[in-house]
């Protein structure tokens, strides 16, 4: 959700529920086209508040792929938890590596979240960062 286009941020994660990328596709984002050269590195910007307990949490992975599609998959990032945000306007980034950086791959963000609190939403994604 990002506010009917309102918000700089992109906001993951609905009350009440656990889900993921397999099973609920509001759970990731995507590149449209290739990215040109080998990726090392993927730095997400994350805002506002993310308490990341027990009952409100994220874990992201980050998946390449040869195809647009999405079909191939070809690399992966390790698994990491989304870090905690305590403040509406507080920030975190996190960096993701590659271990073999290869060039135009396409590559998808995936969060699975948990969130059983009557909070709507537990990661808000700012931007994403490819790095060599």
């Amino acid at each position: 959700a990002n506010n009917n286009g309102g918000w700089a941020f992109v906001k993951m994660g609905g009350k009440s529920t656990t889900i993921s990328a397999a099973d609920h596709p509001g759970t990731w984002i995507k590149t449209n086209n290739a990215v040109a050269f080998g990726v090392k590195t993927v730095t997400l910007d994350l805002v506002g508040k993310t308490y990341n307990q027990a009952n409100e949490k994220a874990v992201v992975t980050i998946y390449s792929y040869s195809d647009a599609e999405c079909t191939t998959q070809v690399g992966a990032t390790s698994s990491e938890e989304v870090p905690a945000i305590t403040t509406n306007e507080g920030t975190a980034s996190l960096n993701l590596t590659f271990a073999t950086p290869t060039a135009n791959l396409y590559y998808k963000v995936s969060f699975a979240i948990t969130n059983t609190t009557d909070y709507n939403g537990v990661v808000a994604l700012a931007k994403v960062t490819f790095s060599d």
